[in-house]
Formats: C-alpha cells, sequence, structure tokens
C-alpha cells in the first residue's frame, strides 16, 4: 500500500507509449484501491492525464463526492461520498461505444458519460504525463493510501461485479500496473505491466 501525505506530492509517468493504443473509441478501465485519511484532501486528484486527452478522478472535498473529469469538466459525480479511513475500490469503465461508468466496490455510482471520447494515442509535445496522487500544477496532493492501480485497454467490468479479492493480475490487456507491496512513504514504485 502506498502512503502519501501532504509533503510528498504524487509521481507521475512521462512515457506515453504504453498508452498509445487508447484512441478516441478504444475502452479502457482505470482502477485502484483508496482510502482517504481524513478530511484536508480537498479537491485531490487520484489520476490525470495531460494533453489533449485530459482525464482526472479525483474527490471534491467541498461536495464530498468522487468526480470524473475530462477537458476540464466534471462528467460524471458519485451518488455517495468516501467515508475515511475506509477502503474503497473505485474504477472508470469506458466501453468502444465511448459510454463511461464509474464504479465504487462494484456497484455504479452516478450517471453514464455517453460522449468519453478522449484521445490518449494524438500527443501534444511536452505534456504527456500520467499523475498519480497529485494534480497537474503540483498540489491538491492525495492523503492517505492508495493500492493496485491499474490501467487497461479494455472494458473489464460491464455491470455490477465482485470486488478483486487479491492483488490484480498483469495480462495483455495491461497498460500498468503498481501493486505497492513496499512500505508506508515509500518513494520509489515499480510496475508491473507488459
Amino acid at each position: 500500500r502506498w502512503y502519501q501525505d501532504a509533503e510528498f506530492d504524487g509521481f507521475k509517468i512521462s512515457d506515453e507509449t504504453p498508452f498509445d493504443g487508447v484512441s478516441a473509441s478504444t475502452a479502457f478501465t482505470i482502477e485502484m484501491f483508496v482510502r482517504r485519511q481524513n478530511n484536508s484532501s480537498s479537491n485531490t486528484c487520484y489520476l490525470y492525464h495531460q494533453g489533449n486527452a485530459q482525464v482526472g478522478l479525483y474527490y471534491d472535498e467541498s461536495a464530498n463526492r468522487l468526480k470524473y473529469e475530462t477537458e476540464g469538466v466534471t462528467r460524471i459525480t458519485s451518488t455517495s461520498s468516501l467515508a475515511t479511513n475506509t477502503w474503497y475500490h473505485v474504477a472508470v469503465v469506458r466501453d468502444t461505444s465511448n459510454n463511461t461508468k464509474l464504479y465504487i466496490d462494484g456497484s455504479q455510482s452516478g450517471s453514464t458519460f455517453t460522449s468519453d471520447d478522449r484521445d490518449w494515442s494524438t500527443h501534444v509535445s511536452g505534456v504527456q504525463d500520467h499523475l498519480f496522487g497529485v494534480s497537474k500544477d503540483g498540489n491538491n496532493s492525495w492523503v492517505g493510501h492508495i493500492d493496485e492501480i491499474r490501467i487497461s485497454d479494455t472494458q473489464r467490468y460491464t455491470g455490477s461485479f465482485t470486488v478483486p479479492g487479491s492483488a490484480f493480475t498483469n495480462d495483455d490487456d495491461t497498460l500498468c500496473l503498481f501493486h505497492f507491496d513496499g512500505t508506508d512513504g515509500s518513494t520509489t514504485v515499480t510496475d508491473d505491466a507488459q
């Protein structure tokens, strides 16, 4: 489990190559386990992809809701809040028809975004960073734990599902996978992608 406090500003993947296959109509799944430490993590980003395919998953403390955002616009707002000191599995899933859903603990939360055409394969020079636990301007760090981040180029869930009870596995659809099997506060992470 990766623990982050206000002193640590997340981490990023600057190499866009693993994500080149995600075009405007490619299915994808972004998922992870999260645990908020307290109520000080206002407007915190979980994951953010910069450039023309800007995608964000963050917790809006003032609204007390999890949000999925593209191009700076909130597209999905969860119907429930995330309690502090509690683990949740969160997943954003897009199908090949550009319908995107947000799942919390295996159940859809919020409405379906029906025109999600973000294209990760078209590069914008110098801004192709995938950020974890921090926003693009380097502030609003996640305060708490994040575990088992996996990004896939497939629709892993099509409806309600049972939350995985063990570490995610690396398969042909995995673009990046972080297990975070180190100790709390570690600033070194390694991936398990193909």
